[in-house]
């Protein structure tokens, strides 16, 4: 084996092996070695033996190609970029909510109001379908969060006018777009709402 191809292979062994949280020695006790073994194949002093490649294969659930010379499998290459999907859900999101606004502005009709909404909900089942079908957990984990600080404010923002809305006993739906306090009002209270949410929603990705 050449030895740029075990360095890269001793990399991606540190990489598993972090992913799934483990220390050297956890490692070690699972393959059946010393955590001097796996501390030089990491560092690429060595390279381990067929059984077991094999059995870290087995135990991180990838293919051998992928751990010895870095290829994807057919699988890898088919699961979803996640992170993408989370970028795209977000843009989704986000021209639900100026289309919305700019037809209820353009028509102050309540058909007018459901398309807004409507075109965040559908994206967001599209992003909880693609998070399902997704299998890596540590990739999951961070389209969550970028999902949540991206798109908190985002989906806040039509329930907020709807409540403000009929705590004001408004017979017609009304935005906070305009000039004045009562406007810059509105606007204090969703800011207030929006940080409230971020620090509940951050603090809860934290312990993810």
């Amino acid at each position: 084996m050449k030895e740029g191809e075990a360095m890269q292979m001793g990399e991606r062994i540190a990489i598993l092996r972090k992913k799934k949280g483990l220390s050297q020695e956890e490692l070690a006790a699972v393959i059946g070695v010393s955590r001097q073994s796996i501390s030089k194949w990491e560092s690429s002093q060595s390279v381990p033996d067929l059984d077991k490649i094999i059995q870290l294969c087995t135990y991180f659930d990838v293919s051998s190609d992928h751990l010895i010379l870095g290829k994807e499998s057919e699988d890898e290459k088919r699961h979803l970029n996640i992170k993408t999907i989370v970028l795209l859900v977000s843009a989704f999101n986000l021209c639900g909510l100026i289309f919305g606004c700019a037809l209820w502005l353009e028509y102050m009709s309540y058909p007018a109001f459901v398309v807004g909404p409507l075109v965040m909900i559908i994206s967001c089942v599209f992003y909880v379908w693609a998070m399902m079908n997704h299998k890596n957990q540590e990739d999951k984990i961070k389209a969550q969060r970028i999902f949540w600080y991206l798109n908190t404010w985002i989906l806040l923002f039509y329930p907020f006018v709807v409540l403000t809305n009929i705590l004001a006993f408004q017979p017609l739906i009304h935005f906070p777009f305009g000039y004045g306090f009562h406007y810059l009002y509105y606007w204090i209270l969703y800011g207030i709402l929006c940080f409230v949410a971020y620090s509940i929603i951050h603090h809860k990705l934290k312990k993810a």
